[in-house]
């Protein structure tokens, strides 16, 4: 598979993941991808002949199952990079992005199952996003509402919608995308006491209301978390 056949793929998937449904319509492709829709058109049909995707006339475009897991791989690959980049050499956000989108190609599954290691297994991306698992063929479901979640269960921030102030402030108290929080108690009028990192903060419910999260969970007793598909 050429590497742009993959950022075909990955593409789709992270439209999909955002919270796009049903078939992703080509002009959004072509737009995503900076080519010009004919061009979007051909491959589309390129690639349903191997069977990695579905094109629906009038509609759009979907990954078949093949086409999933293929791209759950190269997400895998991405974020990896993003957080070594990152975390580990201080790169910005940006420059992570544009060297890890060069490393996602190239990677080997046994360099991947490495760098798994040396993270210590990360379940997000520093912006966020979920880490699909290597042997999984889908990623998590899309972000939903921080209110959703019950007392005892856990999750990861995946974007703050709110003004600059806020966001400000909130990151300033460990509220920010990536981080892992737990919910401590929920009062009467939706206020979150939440444990994040090594503190503890109370969220009135109007701020609850513009935070968007990915629950996780334990796979055993005081091991790592992942990312749960729902």
């Amino acid at each position: 598979m050429t590497e742009s056949e993959e950022m075909y793929l990955i593409t789709i998937a992270r439209l999909s993941e955002d919270g796009m449904e049903g078939p992703i319509p080509l002009s959004r492709l072509a737009e995503e991808l900076s080519v010009l829709p004919v061009s979007v058109n051909q491959m589309v049909h390129k690639m349903g002949e191997t069977g990695i995707l579905r094109y629906i006339p009038y509609k759009g475009v979907e990954l078949s199952k093949k086409g999933c897991q293929v791209a759950a791989r190269i997400l895998r690959l991405r974020r990896l990079w993003e957080v070594f980049l990152i975390e580990k050499l201080g790169l910005s956000f940006d420059e992570a992005d544009d060297l890890a989108c060069c490393m996602e190609h190239i990677t080997s599954e046994d360099v991947a199952g490495r760098l798994t290691f040396f993270l210590g297994n990360p379940v997000v991306s520093p912006q966020g996003r979920p880490i699909p698992p290597a042997d999984g063929d889908a990623w998590a479901a899309p972000p939903q509402p921080l209110d959703t979640l019950k007392v005892g269960q856990s999750c990861v921030i995946v974007d703050v919608e709110a003004g600059e102030a806020t966001c400000s402030f909130l990151s300033g108290e460990g509220i920010r995308p990536g981080v892992e929080i737990f919910i401590l108690g929920i009062s009467n009028n939706g206020t979150m006491l939440l444990k994040c990192e090594k503190y503890q903060i109370a969220l009135d419910a109007a701020v609850v209301d513009k935070v968007f999260i990915r629950k996780i969970k334990t796979t055993h007793e005081g091991d790592s978390l992942e990312v749960m598909n729902e």
